[in-house]
């Protein structure tokens, strides 16, 4: 038997140390990387099954090559591996004795897709040099991505649908990644400073606001022209950076006039729900109400019960808080499900230790993008923090592996020379 495994061990050696796992094999995983955010709002199924093939590809050839992989994680993917971590303990800690009717716990599951992206930018981290290293393979991923998407968004338009969500069952999930998709594609066209890539990454800015409009999610509707904003500076290196952005605040004023009627029905929507909640206290249930009386009671919550509790304990907690109180009794609407914001709610179950690490992945990645002068490193960082503030994207199904791999794609490539080159040991 030991004869065997020996003989066997060899052989898989022999293996790990030729052209097919070394060359082969991290191709393929980033392939399907790459088919997988193409067909994020597309096929969502398509989407998962390529991320997991890929997942599974990059457990291989870690596997298969362990010994060379000592030293594979940098800064970004340790953070990640530490949020993965704190999900999946949290879950074996509070579920443990109920694990199998818990086992599709939201967060269990973000901790295991989250595990999958580590090991997928592990494994194209260290095989980075065989993969394509033209920024426009990755133009071309991202105007798959846009194009695609935009139709589907165009033609529901046209069927009068109300709240657009593409090929997604919500349209605020939509909207954010739709958002991240586009502005990514705006950057990469921005990258050669060029007038005609100027003018593309316009277009694409102005023809993705429009159909953000139309989700009507309020938080993508005020964050999508400012992360635009924001990363055109942190971008542009020409004399001519502050009258580029002068005319993208033109641009994004005349297109807000153009759709005027949509804008000030959310706007008022907005100041009603904020003077129904002032009024009732945070009983009467609104959308913006109702998760301002979250955000209120989940704060409570992890300032009476730092070390984190379980979902169900934490719905016992915040009702009797609410029967004490007398207020925010909208809070219990969506208490079983998640607070809308990634970091009251991560703070409200996973305590302190959780929260401190999803801020110190916030922290590396603003580091290192700023280290590297990488835009879209950033451009998804504040994708993922801002949108962060009114939802929780790192439990849903979608958005977990699509912001994972978003942040993978940006440490592999940097468009901006040989600042961006370096890679962080």
């Amino acid at each position: 038997m030991n004869t065997l495994f020996t003989e066997l061990s060899s052989r898989i050696s022999g293996i790990s140390g030729g052209k097919i796992s070394h060359r082969l094999l991290p191709v393929c995983c980033f392939l399907l990387v790459c088919v997988s955010v193409i067909f994020t709002l597309v096929d969502s199924s398509l989407s998962r099954q390529c991320f997991f093939i890929a997942g599974y590809i990059a457990l291989v050839v870690v596997c298969l090559n362990i010994r060379h992989f000592r030293h594979f994680l940098t800064s970004v993917s340790l953070m990640l591996l530490l949020l993965a971590l704190v999900k999946v303990v949290w879950f074996l800690v509070f579920y443990g004795d109920a694990a199998i009717a818990n086992m599709y716990n939201s967060h269990m599951q973000a901790g295991k897709r989250l595990l999958f992206v580590v090991l997928i930018m592990a494994c194209l981290t260290k095989y980075r040099h065989f993969l394509p290293e033209k920024t426009w393979l990755l133009k071309a991923v991202f105007w798959l991505a846009f194009l695609l998407t935009s139709v589907i968004g165009v033609i529901q338009v046209a069927r009068g649908m109300d709240r657009i969500e593409f090929h997604n069952t919500r349209a605020t999930d939509a909207s954010y990644m739709y958002s991240c998709i586009s502005l990514t594609l705006a950057f990469l066209l921005l990258s050669r400073e060029s007038l005609r890539g100027y003018v593309l990454a316009f277009a694409v800015f102005l023809s993705s606001y429009w159909l953000v409009l139309h989700t009507g999610t309020r938080s993508a509707i005020a964050l999508h022209p400012i992360i635009f904003l924001v990363c055109l500076l942190f971008n542009s290196r020409s004399r001519y950076k502050f009258r580029i952005v002068l005319a993208a605040v033109l641009a994004m004023v005349c297109l807000m006039f153009t759709f005027k009627g949509e804008v000030t029905e959310r706007v008022r929507s907005t100041s009603n729900d904020l003077s129904v909640y002032l009024k009732s206290e945070g009983n009467d249930a609104t959308s913006l109400g109702t998760r301002l009386a979250m955000w209120q009671v989940g704060l409570a919550v992890f300032a009476q019960h730092p070390w984190g509790m379980s979902t169900e304990q934490r719905f016992v907690w915040m009702s009797r808080y609410v029967d004490q109180h007398g207020t925010d009794k909208s809070a219990l609407d969506y208490a079983m499900v998640h607070l809308h914001d990634e970091s009251i709610e991560t703070a409200s179950l996973q305590g302190i230790i959780g929260l401190i690490v999803l801020w110190g992945l916030y922290l590396v990645v603003l580091r290192q993008s700023i280290r590297q002068r990488n835009t879209l490193l950033l451009l998804t960082l504040l994708c993922l923090v801002g949108y962060g503030l009114t939802d929780v994207l790192l439990i849903s199904r979608e958005q977990t592996i699509f912001f994972g791999l978003m942040i993978t794609l940006s440490c592999l490539y940097a468009p901006r020379g040989p600042v961006q080159g370096q890679t962080e040991e």
